[in-house]
C-alpha cells in the first residue's frame, strides 16, 4: 500500500471474504495472517497467508490495545507496542529497574526480616517548587530478635538521572514482631522542571549490617507549577527591637516560582494598630 499519511505503523483490519465496504472491517488482522509488517515513507508492506480483504486505519492508542504506558524509567515485562498516543506502550506490565539510577544508593540485595512501607506521600501526589515533602515510613521487624534500624530517603529525578536530596534518620531499635513509624522530609527545589519525573525512594536497613537486613520502597510524585506564583523567600527586620519613633528597615527576597514572567510585583505592609500601610515602589 502506497502514499499513506500515517505517522506510525497503521492498523491493518481483515475480512476473510471479498468486500470493499469499510463497515465490513472490524477485526484486526492477527499475526497468523498478517506478518513481517513494515512501514516507511508512506509505504506499508506485509505478508499474508491467503487472498482476503484488508483495510488500514489509524494507529490504535495504547488503551485500545490493552497496553500499559510505562514511564521513561520503567522496563516492559512483555513486548513494546506501537501506539498512537505514546512511544512507551507495553503489552503486559511495567517495572522500575532501580539499577539504572547510578546516583541512587539502593539495597545491594533485598534481604532479611525487615518490611518497609511508604505511608506518605501517596503515589502521584503533586507538589510545588519549594514545598516540603513530608514522608512517613512504616518499618516492621518480622524477625524474633531486636534490630537497630536506619531509614534513608532520597528525592530522585528519574528524568535527568540524578539525586536531588537525601536524608538519613537516626537509628531506632525495633523489637521483634513490632514496627516503628519514621517521619522525615525532603524539599522540592525551586528550579525543578515541571516535566521531570520525580521519585521518593526509601531504604530501611539494619545499622552496620545492611548486607543482612535491607528493604526498599518508592513512590512517584509530580511537580505542578502554577502560572502566577510569587513567594517571599526571606524576610528580615532591622533592628529586631524598636521604640516609638524609631525607623525600621524591612528587607525581603521575592522569588517568582511560577511559569509566567511578572512585571508589576510590589510588597504591601499593613498594621492597623500601628497605622502602617506602606507599598514598595
Amino acid at each position: 500500500m502506497y502514499n499513506l499519511l500515517y505517522e506510525k505503523v497503521p492498523t491493518i483490519y481483515y475480512n476473510n471474504g471479498f468486500t470493499t465496504e469499510p463497515n465490513d472491517f472490524s477485526i484486526i488482522c492477527p499475526e497468523t495472517i498478517c506478518s513481517n509488517i513494515s512501514y516507511s515513507d508512506g509505504t506499508l508492506v506485509f505478508d499474508v497467508t491467503s487472498f482476503s480483504s484488508f483495510l488500514v486505519g489509524d494507529t490504535l492508542t495504547c488503551y485500545a490495545q490493552n497496553g500499559v504506558i510505562c514511564s521513561l524509567a520503567d522496563t516492559c515485562t512483555g513486548d513494546w507496542l506501537i501506539a498512537l498516543d505514546t512511544n512507551r506502550c507495553c503489552s503486559t506490565s511495567c517495572i522500575l529497574d532501580l539499577t539504572q539510577f547510578n546516583e541512587l544508593d539502593i539495597c545491594e540485595d533485598v534481604i532479611g526480616d525487615l518490611e518497609v512501607l511508604i505511608k506518605e506521600p501517596d503515589d502521584g501526589d503533586e507538589f510545588k517548587p519549594k514545598d516540603s515533602v513530608d514522608i512517613k515510613v512504616k518499618v516492621k521487624n518480622n524477625g524474633e530478635e531486636d534490630i537497630d534500624v536506619v531509614v534513608e530517603t532520597t528525592l530522585y529525578d528519574t528524568t535527568e538521572n540524578k539525586e536531588i536530596e537525601k536524608f538519613e534518620s537516626n537509628e531506632e531499635e525495633i523489637d521483634g514482631g513490632e514496627y516503628e513509624i519514621f517521619e522525615l522530609d525532603l524539599d522540592i527545589p525551586d528550579d525543578i522542571d515541571e516535566d521531570n519525573e520525580l521519585m521518593v525512594y526509601v531504604k530501611a536497613y539494619e545499622d552496620n549490617k545492611e548486607s543482612e537486613n535491607c528493604v526498599e520502597d518508592w513512590v512517584d510524585i509530580k511537580v505542578e507549577i502554577e502560572k502566577h506564583d510569587v513567594v517571599i523567600d526571606e524576610f528580615l527586620i532591622k533592628p529586631s527591637r524598636i521604640s516609638c519613633g524609631d525607623i525600621i528597615n524591612l528587607n525581603m527576597d521575592i522569588e517568582n516560582i511560577g511559569s509566567r514572567d511578572e512585571d508589576e510585583v510590589y510588597v504591601r505592609i499593613e498594621n492597623n494598630e500601628l497605622g502602617i500601610d506602606e507599598r514598595s515602589e
